[in-house]
């Protein structure tokens, strides 16, 4: 007998990134990688593309990837400064990113440090020897949901934030509802779609190009990275106010 629905999300995940990668691969050559927590949520499904070159380049320079989103945000801002060779105040960088002196003197800077980044020129002084270049050419946000498309809505505008484009993909035998109320999605900048039980997937409406955070899209490229070089196409937890979002 012809399966005419799915029962489960997960049962979803293969056919709807394999159909989701032949779309975007037409533009970009993505990966797939499942449940990658951003710092808003954990989307089911990320496509990423990432430039060879600067992965080269990073290799060549021994930087390990930066998966803490204060870190990331405290690199991007000593990067965005013109002269790389001046020192910085640890003051400085707390007053302009309202992070406390003492964690980023205990925490992100040796952090940092640590990922070969930055170095401590002296006590309250760091000095920056590698710019943060963006790693991910393209980050798209996927959520699955077998007919709650309200819930997907909710998951999938919180973690668009960290990503290029936003998607979900609703089974099409309860997609009806979502559908008729694309205007919704159109509004909100989400792109919708079906995925049949065949694994036929059709684009509902369209998701524009969005314009995210920096830290936050950085962050989530940089575990998507450590994910890739690691071997691995499904994320690890990393604690959100001590709660671990991939198991809520």
């Amino acid at each position: 007998m012809k399966r005419e629905k799915f029962y489960y999300e997960k049962e979803m995940y293969e056919p709807a990134s394999e159909g989701a990668k032949r779309i975007a691969s037409e533009c970009h050559p993505v990966e797939v990688y499942f449940e990658v927590q951003s710092t808003a949520g954990v989307p089911d499904i990320v496509l990423a593309s990432f430039d060879e070159k600067v992965l080269q380049e990073r290799m060549i320079q021994n930087l390990s990837p930066v998966t803490s989103l204060p870190m990331m945000a405290t690199l991007q801002f000593m990067s965005e400064y013109p002269e790389i060779d001046s020192p910085f105040a640890t003051r400085a960088i707390s007053n302009a990113l309202g992070i406390s002196q003492g964690y980023l003197s205990s925490t992100i800077l040796p952090g940092l440090e640590s990922k070969g980044y930055v170095e401590m020129h002296k006590r309250g002084w760091w000095h920056l020897h590698h710019r943060y270049t963006p790693t991910a050419a393209l980050l798209v946000t996927i959520e699955v949901k077998v007919k709650k498309w309200k819930q997907a809505l909710f998951q999938a505008k919180r973690q668009g934030n960290s990503s290029d484009y936003a998607w979900i993909i609703i089974d099409d035998f309860y997609a009806k509802s979502a559908i008729a109320n694309r205007e919704i999605f159109e509004k909100l900048g989400i792109g919708l779609g079906s995925l049949d039980a065949g694994g036929g997937l059709k684009a509902i409406s369209g998701a524009p190009h969005r314009s995210p955070a920096k830290p936050h899209r950085e962050t989530l490229a940089e575990r998507v990275l450590e994910m890739k070089m690691s071997s691995q196409n499904s994320g690890p937890a990393y604690p959100v106010f001590g709660r671990n979002l991939a198991e809520v």
